[in-house]
């Protein structure tokens, strides 16, 4: 983590020296109460079962506002930290060694008192439950022998990798505006209404959807709850304290708990603590492929960042300062994989919270605004790499935007570019309206959602393309897995006397592998409705309110289904590899296949002229 402090804001430069640097503590608070919730309710539908459970966690995890914090809410201890989400793969803790937390390289620490939570409670109900075993077992064992290195179910073969135990889901974005505008009171009464009005006689609007209604209901009240603990902990240390600036921005900071995000936000500092609000929740709630994202922060801010600054009570130095508090909360979550390859796989990256400027308005005109620019200039001096940005751009973007923009990634704190001439037209090509198409928003790294229409969530899968050309090389066999055949038997590459042959077997042993990803990512398809809900962000998306169901149980009538990509890795490797394969062995003639299989086996020691040439 950069540890820089190049920001002007004094108070960002004194919450930034408490964690930076910091070992991230991976935190079971979350999962113990959401696991002793669990424990009382095998008998409730899943999504009112994962409502309750976050609910109870919201009712019982430490609240802690620390000096200096204008922004609150936090989901672990002080200090960087990450949480624990034992119904993905929380029985790999049983395995032998898994905690050694005295391991040099653990990027990652637990206390003792964590170690014996997970000991006691976590393990002995999880067990046997938890997605990553259900997927293991589902899958054919031909398949698993490509998942997963000598039958161990936590450790990659990296052939074909699963992420949907990994993560409860793919990138997403949440409607933020939504929350802004009616306050979670409002979306308990609308769940209230559609309750009210089901109908046992009428199919389609019948009682199977009133369980998804009162997990919404039961989860907006969480988050009431929660936000007041954070409003009493304010008062409590206002009362306490003997500074009187500390004391009048403690007792702000309780008004502001009350009233939001229960109620609509009335200011910037309001909806600024809404949208945390949120996104902590969502973050207890799941683990989201490179965390949950901010969306068009420029476009629903707006109206409480300009009436602010109309009536006098922001100025941009006070605005960025609360966005500065925003990133800070957002930079001492840590996603932590807390498996042998999880700690290699994923810690130590970027969080990829994308927060999307610029764009279009839903009739065509340019959507930059004050804000936009705000956001640009706070990517700029903010000393970490927050926040994640991205510039929407078309024909209207404006110049000096676009020159500014221009101008951070020339200083390495710009934008990412997002053209949406070509995104908007393949948005509305796959069946989006025009106007909604216009109001994408970026997401994970590089993705866009429209976040009330795609329904997509099953973490995706990568599959390793040198490991398939290894196959054709080796007859089905590959180095990473022993001497077993995993791929087809296409025969030996020595006899192959063209090179179109050759290429042929390739795309044989690639449409194998290809079957198997389609398999697996199918079964972890099925498997969803079983192992995960997700509450919050179905009660911000239109098409589950409107249908009453979780956005995991599948398909919804309207959705799109934009997702369920595959990823394959080793792209440029492989076409250098058959490139160098028909020059050298098929065209030019200069190696032949022999002895280029054996200067491989011996990694080209004793082979240098060979390698030479390739």
């Amino acid at each position: 983590m950069k540890t820089v402090m190049t920001s002007p804001r004094a108070r960002t430069a004194r919450i930034l020296s408490r964690f930076a640097g910091q070992v991230p503590r991976l935190s079971v608070d979350r999962a113990r109460y959401f696991t002793r919730s669990f424990r009382t309710t095998e008998h409730l539908p899943l999504v009112v079962r994962w409502a309750k459970a976050l609910a109870h966690v919201m009712e019982n995890i430490d609240v802690r506002i620390l000096p200096d914090e204008l922004i609150v809410g936090r989901g672990g201890p002080e200090g960087r930290y990450g949480i624990l989400y034992p119904e993905l793969e929380g029985a790999y803790f049983a395995t032998a060694g898994s905690l050694l937390e005295s391991a040099e390289d653990m990027p990652h620490h637990f206390s003792e008192q964590d170690i014996a939570v997970i000991r006691d409670e976590l393990l002995p109900f999880w067990a046997g439950r938890t997605f990553r075993e259900s997927l293991a077992d589902a899958v054919p064992l031909h398949l698993r022998r490509l998942l997963y290195k000598d039958g161990d179910i936590y450790v990659p073969s990296f052939i074909i990798h699963e992420t949907a135990t990994v993560r409860h889901s793919l990138q997403w974005v949440l409607d933020y505006g939504k929350v802004l505008q009616r306050g979670f009171c409002g979306i308990y009464q609308e769940a209230a209404r559609r309750l009210d009005a089901l109908d046992i006689n009428d199919p389609s609007n019948n009682w199977d959807k009133a369980p998804f209604y009162r997990a919404v209901m039961i989860l907006c009240e969480g988050i009431r709850s929660f936000a007041c603990r954070y409003a009493a902990l304010a008062r409590q240390q206002a009362a306490a304290c003997g500074d009187a600036v500390r004391r009048e921005e403690l007792e702000r900071i309780a008004a502001i708990c009350e009233h939001v995000p229960w109620q609509p936000a009335r200011t910037f500092h309001e909806a600024l603590q809404a949208q945390w609000f949120t996104q902590l929740v969502s973050r207890l709630e799941q683990l989201h492929g490179g965390i949950i994202n901010n969306g068009r922060m420029d476009q629903y801010l707006y109206p409480f960042y300009k009436k602010d600054r109309e009536e006098g009570r922001l100025d941009e130095d006070q605005a960025l300062e609360l966005l500065d508090c925003l990133w800070l909360n957002m930079a001492q979550f840590v996603r932590v994989q807390p498996t042998a390859a999880g700690i290699q796989i994923y810690e130590g990256n970027a969080h990829w919270e994308h927060t999307c400027i610029g764009g279009q308005l839903a009739d065509g005109s340019d959507a930059t605004n004050e804000l936009s620019w705000l956001l640009l200039r706070s990517r700029r001096e903010f000393p970490l790499d927050y926040p994640e940005l991205s510039l929407r751009i078309h024909e209207k973007t404006p110049e000096d935007l676009l020159q500014a923009a221009c101008a951070a990634i020339r200083e390495g704190r710009g934008p990412k570019f997002m053209n949406d001439v070509e995104i908007i037209d393949l948005l509305v090509r796959k069946g989006a309206g025009l106007e909604e198409a216009r109001d994408y928003s970026g997401s994970g790294y590089s993705e866009v959602r429209l976040i009330n229409r795609t329904t997509y969530l099953t973490g995706t899968t990568w599959f390793n393309l040198a490991a398939v050309l290894e196959m054709v090389l080796y007859d089905g066999h590959c180095s990473m897995e022993g001497s077993g055949r995993l791929g087809l038997e296409t025969g030996d590459p020595c006899a192959f006397s063209t090179y179109a042959a050759f290429e042929e077997a390739f795309f044989a042993q690639l449409s194998f592998i290809l079957e198997q990803v389609l398999i697996q990512q199918y079964v972890a398809d099925t498997l969803r409705p079983a192992h995960v809900a997700a509450p919050l962000l179905s009660s911000l998306h239109d098409l589950c309110m409107e249908q009453g169901r979780d956005i995991n149980v599948g398909r919804l009538e309207g959705a799109l289904i934009l997702g369920g990509q595959i990823g394959p890795t080793g792209f440029a490797t492989v076409v250098d590899s058959l490139a160098a394969i028909r020059w050298l062995v098929y065209e030019r003639r200069v190696l032949d296949m022999a002895r280029l299989l054996e200067a491989l086996r011996n990694n080209f020691e004793g082979f240098e002229l060979e390698r030479q040439y390739c």
